[in-house]
């Protein structure tokens, strides 16, 4: 016997300014497209939070208490040891609330973004193998991608051909003796 279908729970969750994010998402997006906007979206939340992140602990150094009397809040190692972003003055949310209603919001969003980028993954550590494992790989690999190659352009080839001798022999136009014969001479 199937079972009946229980009425949809409603969400419990109520963060109290949720008509006011929605009209100002609303608002922002204006006539923009849905498969645009969610880009734009998810990039300011993620701006926020990482923001928000970033001031939370920026406050705990600030005041200096703890394990982090003596800490420098504007040291971005600081933030990395406690695995938060380190967000440059100018991609700080409080930056980009103060320039909010300026015409070229866009481009600052857009270099806060950048900003951020530069400091979190130019600063990772990147493994790279020894030389000669490298060296090792490349003797390995090489014929392997020559091959591919090959077939690849033989592939091509033979479609060229099919698709040209195809609809001949299909009219009656050729027939299979006179075209071994063309491909003899053609080899």
């Amino acid at each position: 016997m199937a079972r009946a279908k229980s009425a949809p729970k409603e969400s419990t969750a109520n963060i109290g300014f949720e008509a006011k994010l929605w009209l100002a998402a609303d608002k922002l997006r204006n006539n923009m497209d849905a498969a645009e906007y969610k880009h734009v979206v998810l990039g300011l939340i993620f701006l926020k939070y990482i923001s928000d992140s970033f001031e939370e602990h920026h406050a705990k150094l600030t005041a200096g208490k703890g394990d982090y009397a003596g800490a420098n809040p504007e040291d971005p190692d600081e933030y990395r040891a406690e695995n938060v972003f380190w967000v440059p003055a100018d991609a700080r949310w409080s930056h980009l609330q103060a320039n909010a209603k300026q015409p070229t919001i866009g481009k600052t969003v857009d270099d806060a973004m950048v900003a951020i980028e530069r400091q979190t993954f130019e600063t990772l550590d990147c493994i790279s193998p020894p030389a000669n494992l490298t060296t090792a790989f490349d003797r390995a690999v090489g014929p392997l991608l020559s091959q591919i190659r090959a077939n690849l352009h033989q592939s091509r080839t033979l479609a060229t051909l099919r698709d040209t001798l195809l609809p001949k022999l299909l009219s009656g136009e050729s027939s299979v003796a006179g075209l071994e014969s063309k491909v003899e001479a053609a080899s």
